[in-house]
């Protein structure tokens, strides 16, 4: 893990129960209940956008795990 990807993991993982579910399974986070965390957390607007490209990668590679 390098240091530079902490902040997406830490907030992925703060995350990992609230997921969008359909009758076939989970088909992606809230992303709504990642924007109220990043406010709590006072992260700075200009982080957020790459915040939120690093979850959605990490989003993908969970839910193409979970799919195996």
């Amino acid at each position: 893990m390098w240091p530079e990807t902490l902040p997406a993991i830490n907030l992925f993982a703060k995350v990992l129960t609230q997921w969008r579910t359909a009758p076939n399974g989970i088909i992606g986070l809230d992303y709504n209940t990642i924007d109220i965390l990043m406010n709590y957390e006072a992260i700075p607007m200009e982080e957020r956008g790459e915040l939120l490209s690093e979850i959605a990668c990490l989003e993908r590679g969970y839910l193409s795990a979970m799919r195996r």
